[in-house]
């Protein structure tokens, strides 16, 4: 007898079924670097209060090995459940979480083109949400057999390349505040302003009340880092 997706499992479990598809997308954006940590666990802990402690845990496992069954359950669900313009605010949620370390990753920069498919966001639509969240050009995915392309483009093709561009000690407080921002350390107090006062405006919690609590709390996290950046940067 074959055994029911995990997802189904959850959805039978919970009130709140368009929550609990958001949340495992956003859950799924987080870590899609294929790195699963303590503090991603307590995201999922805090931007879904209907889940109990072991349907978080199931919902981590889940995401360890995302079945493509699981994900297309939830996808569809989602597909029928929003309308255009909450699909539109959930990329650009899922956005602004992925560059939230300053940077993407290949596998990241698929979830990306996998979403906006998904969506039905046509590519210059995709490229106007991107450069309203970076003021940066969407890079194209280009030709991935190549690594030279993606080594010139600032993404990383594999997980063993991606652990050689990181430093070899966590990230200092000022580059971490200057990547929350989306910033070099060269950056003027002009453009900081300038950049928090834009990335402010496209996180802030209000903007996603439509989508529920659980983006309303992911909004909220990214808000408040985005806000201690600046305060630290301007106080420095």
């Amino acid at each position: 007898m074959k055994q029911k997706p995990l997802i189904n499992i959850l959805l039978k479990r919970t009130s709140n079924k368009t929550g609990l598809c958001i949340t495992t997308i956003l859950a799924w954006v987080m870590v899609s670097d294929e790195n699963i940590t303590q503090q991603e666990i307590g995201f999922l802990n805090a931007i879904s209060p209907d889940l109990d402690k072991k349907d978080i845990e199931n919902l981590r496992v889940l995401l360890s090995e995302f079945p493509p069954e699981s994900l297309k359950i939830v996808c569809n669900y989602l597909q029928k459940k929003l309308n255009q313009q909450d699909k539109v605010k959930l990329l650009e949620l899922s956005i602004g979480m992925m560059l939230a370390d300053g940077y993407i990753t290949l596998s990241e920069r698929y979830v990306i083109e996998f979403l906006s498919d998904l969506f039905l966001i046509s590519p210059e639509k995709l490229s106007q949400i991107y450069y309203s969240i970076t003021e940066k050009e969407l890079p194209s995915l280009g030709d991935p057999s190549s690594p030279e392309w993606w080594e010139k483009n600032g993404f990383s093709s594999n997980k063993e390349q991606t652990k050689e561009k990181e430093p070899k000690t966590s990230p200092s407080r000022l580059h971490e505040a200057y990547a929350t921002l989306g910033l070099t350390t060269n950056a003027t107090e002009d453009e900081i302003k300038k950049a928090f006062r834009r990335l402010s405006q496209i996180h802030h919690p209000d903007r996603f009340q439509s989508l529920g609590h659980e983006a309303v709390k992911a909004a909220t996290i990214n808000f408040v880092k985005i806000n201690s950046a600046y305060r630290y940067l301007v106080g420095k």
